[in-house]
């Protein structure tokens, strides 16, 4: 009985030993599954922020290319009324928030600031222009 002493001294340390590595190696495992599923949301995340982002791009995009036809045409009847102004004797110069007119049969200039405010501004197309 007496050599049965040593050999479950030796069953214990090594059942101890043997349950600390295991506990190591599952804590292990946890944290890298832990850190993998954490990396896989961080991922999800960032691919929905990024399909959000430019979905917007593409709105802003198609906003930008609205708003330059806007300005193209504005320019157009800016210049159909100047043009038509022309042809009555009268220019129109317009340099920011100044606008000239100038009567050249008369040979004389009225020169006009005008500061309009956003709710002043008339609707175009059922929309405000501002």
């Amino acid at each position: 009985m007496s050599d049965i002493g040593p050999l479950i001294g030796l069953l214990s340390l090594a059942l101890t030993i043997f349950l600390a590595i295991g506990g190591v190696l599952a804590f292990i495992g946890l944290a890298k599954r832990s850190n993998s599923e954490v990396q896989a949301s961080t991922i999800t995340a960032l691919q929905a922020q990024n399909d959000a982002q430019e979905k917007q791009m593409a709105l802003q995009e198609k906003q930008i290319a609205l708003l330059e036809k806007k300005i193209m045409h504005f320019e157009r009847v800016i210049g159909t009324i100047q043009l038509a102004l022309k042809r009555r004797g009268l220019r129109i110069e317009i340099n920011g928030e100044t606008i000239t007119l100038i009567d050249e049969s008369k040979r004389s200039a009225s020169t006009v600031q005008i500061r309009i405010d956003s709710d002043e501004l008339p609707e175009v197309d059922g929309k405000e222009t501002n």
